[in-house]
């Protein structure tokens, strides 16, 4: 029997068996609609998010990293180039005191799209430093109620002694939208996952005073641990720690999908490194944290289709079977007419693969208009959200419908069912099977 003869046959069963045909297309598409649906969300929601991003970074991403094993930052070097990033500069980490007195020292490079006037307007006499907003409001409120203020020991400076030559994005968290105070997970999980800067305060290394800064504030501290031992006159010997520094690389990427795969550290054997000693971190944007949100979310997704495929299985064999009971003096005419049991296997599968076709049209109606839903419903106010947070204003309006490869995997698994339910039930479909069901009738 030819193909298309046995596509023909099967297609006959759909108009035989409809009520039945009906309940497997129908509850099939549901099943696997639903996570089409929250599929074409993800990826519509990830697609905006990095498009606001983007357009806040200026299409970079930067991401700082340092090595603690014996290999040192070599490693990080290495990796960077895999990924198709550039080190731009370090950001070097100077304890004064132990962890409570630290100053930050940044390569220009790292910091020049965040600076507001070039370094050489800056007096010789004057420390650069890149400062974030909320940390300028803290310090002005501060010094206005006379309180004393120990930030690595700079502002402890007078204020002739530094001059802000930059700004540092402050972090927007929000846990409402709208006025009745709207709770929107996904919002959550997508933008809030931490700061867009990263740091509150950057020396800027101009190379002019930073290591006579790091004197002076180390000083500074020691005095200040010296005034507190004598004032509470402790039996104890006061301890001063060694001053010490860490170098960080500070990386740029201009495809955030290659510094997310540059943050997972997944290629310990490749550069023999150990993922416990390597510290890596985005700064000045959170591209990598969006696209990690929504890895994470899929994963958890996938389970939930495994369940799903499984679910979807049972129920079109189930069904399978009752139509094959009810097929048993049509199977029988076909083989009086000279059919292998080879040509109603063809029949029958055919009948089944035509059933998930029509199960996935359908489904991806129910996933585009869920997502269609979702988009009419909270469009406004993640746009109004985002150009916020972000601070820049696109055009157009957010679509949460989005497109990848998981779509085609979806439907691959749903275009599954068919064989997988058909081998659980093909025995039905044997000469014996047959007789015996007709000798019951």
């Amino acid at each position: 029997m030819r193909i298309s003869e046995a596509i023909k046959l099967g297609h006959a069963n759909l108009t035989a068996h409809k009520g039945r045909s009906l309940a497997i297309v129908v509850t099939i598409s549901v099943l696997f609609g639903l996570i089409m649906g929250v599929n074409f969300i993800l990826q519509g929601l990830e697609d905006n998010a990095l498009r606001y991003s983007d357009a806040r970074s200026e299409g970079k991403i930067y991401v700082e990293g340092r090595y603690r094993g014996s290999q040192g930052n070599e490693v990080v070097w290495q990796r960077v180039e895999k990924y198709h990033g550039e080190i731009l500069g370090e950001i070097t980490k100077v304890k004064l005191f132990g962890e409570q007195e630290i100053l930050y020292i940044v390569s220009p490079e790292v910091v020049e799209h965040l600076l507001t006037q070039p370094l050489d307007n800056v007096p010789a006499d004057k420390l650069p430093v890149v400062m974030s907003e909320d940390m300028m409001q803290r310090l002005a409120e501060a010094k206005e109620n006379g309180d004393e203020i120990h930030f690595g020991g700079l502002f402890d400076m007078p204020e002739d002694d530094y001059e802000i030559v930059g700004m540092i994005d402050d972090v927007h968290q929000r846990n409402e939208l709208g006025e009745e105070g709207e709770i929107n997970l996904l919002n959550l999980v997508l933008v809030h996952m931490g700061a867009f800067g990263g740091y509150e305060m950057l020396v800027v290394d101009d190379g002019t005073g930073q290591q006579a800064l790091i004197e002076k504030a180390r000083q500074e501290c020691i005095e200040r641990a010296q005034a507190m031992y004598e004032e509470y006159d402790q039996d104890y010997e006061l301890y001063i720690p060694d001053l010490e520094t860490e170098v960080k690389l500070v990386a740029m990427f201009t495809n955030p999908y290659d510094a997310y795969k540059y943050t997972l550290l997944d290629d310990e054997k490749e550069f023999g490194y150990h993922y416990q000693q390597y510290e890596v971190r985005e700064i000045f944007g959170n591209q990598t944290q969006i696209i990690g949100a929504v890895a994470d979310t899929e994963k958890m997704i996938r389970v939930l289709v495994i369940v799903l495929l499984v679910v979807a299985v049972v129920v079109m064999a189930f069904t399978f079977a009752h139509i094959v009971a009810a097929e048993a003096p049509i199977i029988a005419l076909y083989r009086s007419l000279g059919a292998q049991t080879s040509d109603t296997v063809k029949i029958y599968l055919a009948y089944l693969l035509e059933l998930c076709v029509y199960a996935v049209i359908l489904a991806t109606v129910i996933g585009m208009l869920l997502a269609g839903v979702v988009t009419l419903m909270e469009s406004g106010a993640l746009q109004e959200l985002w150009t916020n947070d972000y601070g820049v204003e696109l055009p157009g309006k957010i679509i949460l419908i989005g497109f990848n490869w998981k779509y085609l995997e979806v439907v691959g698994l749903m275009l599954l069912v068919a064989p997988v339910a058909f081998l659980l039930t093909v025995d039905q479909l044997s000469p014996k099977r047959i007789a015996q069901r007709l000798k019951e009738d």
